[in-house]
């Protein structure tokens, strides 16, 4: 198993232990908050709304990702983190999370070939009371070998 992650671009908050799909069976999508059969919730921030569902087409699974995130704002601004994430699945389609548009798109994390996203951490920023919230800051993954269709 190999573990990637996002370069941080901010670092508040703290980590979730990680979530793992039941064995044998890999992430193949992702809501920026979901329920239902073989999905696994890591940690979630109070705030926002729930944005569309998307997965991998067929039976492909998620190989990559990246995370459009915004560096702090400095003192009496409004602080956002983690905007969006989007995923590459094994058959090269790509998907976005529907999120924000603040901050830029960091650079893609990987899954060594002949393996697949199948667990992950993130890093929540809980309530700051009156101070500035971000809630999602980064996020880890687990790859695991992954040796199903394209």
């Amino acid at each position: 198993m190999a573990y990637i992650m996002t370069n941080h671009v901010t670092n508040w908050g703290d980590w979730s232990d990680f979530e793992y799909c039941p064995r044998g069976f890999f992430v193949s999508g992702m809501q920026l908050k979901a329920e239902g059969q073989y999905v696994i919730t890591v940690k979630e921030g109070p705030w926002g709304y729930w944005r569309r569902h998307v997965r991998c087409p067929g039976v492909a699974v998620v190989v990559s990702f990246r995370h459009r995130a915004e560096a702090p704002l400095g003192p009496r601004k409004d602080d956002t983190a983690t905007n969006d994430v989007e995923i590459k699945c094994s058959d090269g389609k790509v998907f976005t999370g529907n999120g924000e548009t603040y901050g830029d798109w960091q650079l893609r994390q990987s899954c060594p070939s002949g393996s697949a996203i199948c667990g992950l951490s993130v890093q929540i920023e809980g309530s700051q009371g009156r101070k500035d919230d971000t809630a999602l800051n980064n996020i880890k993954v687990a790859c695991c070998t992954y040796t199903g269709p394209k």
